[in-house]
């Protein structure tokens, strides 16, 4: 054969002369030349060059039909135009080079290796022109037919066997064109008589061809059939490719990938039954893992099998293995998921240290998009699981420092609420019992919180239910009564019998606990009993705590949860007793703090106990080194609240308070204050949000304490928030949900405000404070409705209303006596000391008559009163705003009296005066608005807060009965009409005129203006 340069001379001199002389031309010479030209040509040859072979080899099989090369004619200019669709992609080229291939086979004349080798040709053809899914169903089903056609006495066996694979293979790609299985069926049954073949022994190459091609035929049979018995015999052919090729091929390594992955679906398809695949799977990837690594999807793959597999075994040296192939800078894609397994494996088997890990890579796994909920759901288990370890390993305060736990428990509470199968139920449980042991952690224990949990925890398990086995169902019921009902028998706002009921069934079913936790129940009872009482509770906590330990496994009472317990009772001891009792008892909390867990020990619970008791030592002055760790562990707990205060935080803040100011330092007293100030603020939101479970509260006693810290930094400013936040406190507790309704209403979110007041309003008024509700609250409603006004935010309101001051009364104990706080529109905060501003005369004398009573309240307050009122309004008829506390606000201040040279003279003649419960509604005042509305008879100030918190623009009610109120009203009514922007003022021209006419005070001192 010529050289490629000579040939394609050769080829362009007889195509030059085709197009001039073509008659001069011998045929034989011409296809020679063209079919020279073919065999000459490159790999990379251009489409040019082919067509000049098709030119030449066209010409000669046109002009001789007869010829006896002809046949070979036809099969090389099937091989030429078959070149030029590979480089094309034209479906037509395939075409003629498929014609061509099949006229050379058919050709009566044609040399058996012609003929051979044109069927192999067409087949090839054939599969490539089908591969490019360039063709239609039919025109498949007529190709492979023409193959069908084909019968030859084979000469060259191992031609056969390719013609064989060819036709497989066209079978194999018209698959996804016709979607016709028996086609598949065809090409296995070919293969598995091909592969049987004598001539594959000595040709390894073809055989592991044929082989891996039946294992990609099988592979698709078994997808559309999900016979496993296909899978099976895949695996028999991939592990005789692995045999059949020598350790140094290059096609090794893949070959070990293919046997892992059928391995690795026949194990998964089994439900893990096949666990010699499981072997086998695994060796196979380490296979090619060792040699040229492996690609994401089998990395997961090889992942997984090693999760199975030490899961099994409980091999740790298998689950880390697989944590370590998958942990890598450049992890496969969906590798976050398997990891987070596999460390939720490793927190069983290999401990706590793996619950971080869990949670990171639960969590990543978590931001993946397209997600489905068979992953999901066991992600959100996983996350669960790793806080409930880490909790248990490191506490609260480590967990909360790494992680937004709320956040999480909501994720995984919403995803187990978004169907009812099995595996969300289990993750709706685990996510609510995980909830109750964090709420726990939290201590000191915010009892709302707890409830919420309770509600959490008892529909958890009713939702467990349906999925349970018969004979647990009847303990899971009784489970759900004693969850929900615990916490609301136990704060006295549900009947206790269901739940002795559920109790004592449990009893019945053998429950080990059930007697101690109904000698407990009784315990819990009696001392919320004595506490409402305000009798001593030591003893009652006491026999309270040592039922908690009774209820404890011998095993736990010997670990932290027994400490726990004994702390609990240690603590409850410093209550009672004289002060060496006390302070020993102070010295015992200690020590047991220090005794625990490192994990326990920096709990919020353990610093509270141990910081409150350090602090009792060194404010008593019993142990002045307890000062400093008193006060880190203190500042601890705060820190650690995640923007909630407990109720015992004002203790916290309040021995932190004193400790800071017994120091001394820079800063130390003004820090205090704002101690005092933020739990004040915190009790507001608390009352609001939660008012059937406020019972008074500590308020008042810690606002003075908080005050006296203002009077002696002479912090007037200071001074001013905290008597507002008392007011507030008390607003709230009047009329809690008429504020917060109005507040939402005018925020806009009117459909939450009747959802809150009809929650408030139900018979189960606890269940209302579920989460859903409190957590639709923000920081900025918390902001404006619980944060005190200072004088800052209280001036504006006054001149916008045309108030010359705010005046606040604060009554307080006989030994200490009261304050008036005095904001003026314009000028600093004042406050003075009033000994005889209690409520001690007045509760002595609610019968008195309203001469008597106003000369006590000129005593008490009015002078001070007026004082302050000409102070910032000299020259004129000062408009005073008077807050009073307590039962201050039944006082008729415009009657006070005092002598004068010309007899009795009243506040009245004074000072304009209006009455408003709180700074807080002067911002819902306006100069103008409807008529204001009149309250005679029996009325409160709770009434009257109300009527202003819904918008009334003033309130004119008798405070104190009225003899004959008929013509004070007509009298009103008539100045109304001449100052209606001023109803305080048309009341005062009121009792002037009756004051002018010696009217008796009993007939017009009780009415009192209310508003801005």
């Amino acid at each position: 054969m010529a050289d490629a340069s000579t040939s394609h001379q050769e080829a362009l001199r007889l195509a030059a002369r085709l197009r001039t002389s073509p008659d001069l031309i011998d045929l034989a010479t011409a296809a020679e030349a063209g079919i020279d030209l073919l065999y000459a040509l490159e790999a990379d040859a251009g489409t040019e060059d082919l067509r000049l072979v098709t030119g030449l080899i066209g010409f000669a099989v046109r002009a001789a039909p007869a010829h006896p090369s002809l046949p070979q004619w036809w099969g090389e200019l099937g091989v030429a135009h078959g070149w030029i669709a590979e480089q094309t992609g034209s479906a037509a080229e395939y075409g003629t080079a498929i014609a061509c291939s099949l006229t050379a086979v058919s050709a009566p004349q044609a040399p058996p290796e012609v003929a051979e080798r044109a069927a192999v040709e067409a087949a090839n053809l054939t599969c490539s022109l089908l591969r490019s899914g360039e063709v239609t169903p039919g025109r498949a089903q007529q190709l492979i037919k023409a193959l069908d056609a084909i019968s030859l006495s084979w000469t060259d066996a191992l031609n056969a066997v390719h013609f064989e694979f060819g036709r497989a293979w066209t079978l194999r790609w018209s698959y996804p064109l016709t979607a016709d299985v028996a086609e598949l069926s065809r090409a296995a049954d070919i293969l598995r008589q091909a592969l049987t073949a004598p001539v594959l022994a000595e040709a390894t190459e073809d055989h592991t061809d044929g082989l891996d091609l039946l294992i990609t035929v099988l592979e698709h049979l078994y997808f559309a059939k999900h016979d496993p018995t296909l899978l099976e015999e895949a695996l028999v052919a991939a592990v005789k490719v692995r045999e059949l090729l020598p350790e140094d091929h290059e096609s090794l390594p893949e070959a070990h990938g293919v046997v892992a992955a059928i391995a690795d679906e026949i194990f998964w398809s089994s439900d893990g039954e096949a666990s010699a695949m499981l072997e086998t799977a695994v060796t196979s990837f380490a296979a090619k893992r060792a040699t040229i690594g492996l690609d994401d999807d089998e990395t997961v793959s090889y992942a997984l099998l090693l999760q199975v597999r030490g899961c099994d075994e409980e091999d740790v040296s298998a689950l880390s293995a697989a944590v370590e192939i998958l942990e890598t800078p450049e992890r496969a894609q969906g590798a976050e998921v398997v990891l987070a397994g596999l460390h939720e494996l490793l927190i069983r088997f290999a401990g706590s240290p793996h619950a971080w890990q869990t949670i990171d890579w639960a969590s990543r796994a978590l931001a993946l998009d397209d997600l489905g909920p068979e992953v999901v759901t066991p992600l959100h288990g996983s996350r669960i699981i790793g806080l409930a370890a880490a909790l248990e390993a490191f506490g609260g305060d480590e967990v909360a420092a790494r992680y937004d736990v709320g956040a999480i428990l909501a994720d995984a509470w919403t995803e187990a609420l978004a169907g009812d199968g099995a595996d969300r139920a289990e993750l709706g449980f685990q996510t609510a019992r995980l909830r109750s042991q964090w709420v726990a952690d939290r201590f000191p224990l915010d009892t709302d919180l707890t409830q919420a949990a309770t509600v959490e925890l008892a529909d958890a398990l009713h939702r467990v239910r349906p999925h349970a086995d018969e004979d647990h169902e009847p303990g899971l019921a009784a489970a759900v009564t004693v969850v929900e009902d615990w916490v609301p028998v136990l704060m006295g706002e549900r009947d206790p019998g269901p739940l002795r009921a559920a109790l004592q069934d449990r009893r019945r079913q053998g429950s080990t606990d059930a007697d101690n936790m109904l000698t407990w129940l009784d315990r819990c009872i009696a001392l919320k009993a004595t506490l409402d009482s305000g009798q001593p509770a030591g003893p009652h906590l006491q026999e309270a705590l040592a039922g908690l330990s009774a209820l404890m496994p011998n095993s736990e009472q010997e670990t932290g949860a027994g400490a726990l317990a004994r702390l609990f009772k240690a603590f409850a001891e410093t209550a009672g007793g004289d002060t060496a009792t006390r302070s020993a008892a102070c010295l015992k909390v200690i020590r047991l703090c220090d005794e625990l867990p490192p994990n326990m020990i920096s709990s919020p619970l353990v610093r509270q106990m141990r910081g409150l008791v350090a602090a009792r030592l060194a404010v008593g002055g019993h142990d002045g080194d307890q000062a400093e760790p008193a006060i880190e562990d203190l500042e601890r707990v705060l820190e650690n609240r995640d923007g909630h205060w407990p109720e015992a935080d004002t203790h916290v803040a309040e021995s932190l308070g004193q400790l800071l100011r017994r120091r001394g330092g820079p800063g130390d007293a003004e820090r205090s204050r704002r101690l005092g100030l933020r739990a004040l603020a915190w009790q507001t939101w608390y009352v609001l949000t939660r008012p059937d479970r406020d019972r008074g509260g500590p308020t008042p006693r810690f606002a003075h304490v908080v005050g006296d810290w203002c009077r002696e930094d002479n912090a007037n400013d200071d001074l001013v928030r905290v008597v507002e936040a008392e007011r507030t406190v008390a607003l709230a507790r009047g009329t809690g949900a008429a504020l917060l309704h109005r507040h939402l209403v005018d925020a806009g979110r009117a459909d939450l405000a009747e959802e809150w007041v009809a929650a408030n309003e139900a018979d189960a008024p606890w269940a209302a404070r579920h989460p859903d509700l409190v957590s639709r609250l923000s920081e900025g409603d918390e902001q404006a409705l619980a944060e005190p006004l200072g004088p800052e935010e209280i001036r504006p309101l006054l001149r916008g209303l045309g108030l010359d001051a705010l005046v606040y009364l604060v009554p307080r104990k006989a030994t200490a006596g009261g304050l008036m706080v005095v904001v003026p529109a314009e000028g600093a905060a004042t406050s003075a000391q009033l000994p005889l501003l209690t409520e001690e005369w007045f509760t002595k004398n609610t019968s008195a008559e309203p001469a008597a009573l106003g000369g006590w309240a000129w005593l008490a307050g009015g002078a001070a009163v007026l004082a302050a009122a000409k102070a910032v309004a000299p020259g004129r008829v000062p408009r005073v705003a008077v807050v009073p506390g307590g039962m201050l606000s039944s006082v008729p201040w415009a009657a006070a009296w005092r002598e004068t040279g010309a007899g009795r003279t009243h506040l009245v003649e004074d000072v304009q005066i209006t009455v408003v419960p709180s700074a807080r509604l002067l911002a819902r005042s306006s100069p103008a608005g409807g008529e204001p509305v009149i309250l005679r008879g029996d009325s409160d100030l709770d009434e009257v807060s109300s009527l202003l918190v819904k918008g009334t623009r003033s309130v004119v009610s008798e405070i104190w009965p009225v003899a004959d109120d008929s013509e004070l009203i007509s009298l009103f009514r008539h100045y109304l009409g001449e100052m209606t922007a001023n109803p305080a003022a048309a009341l005062r021209e009121a009792q002037l005129r009756m004051l002018e006419n010696l009217g008796d005070i009993a007939r017009w001192g009780g009415f009192a203006h209310f508003g801005g």
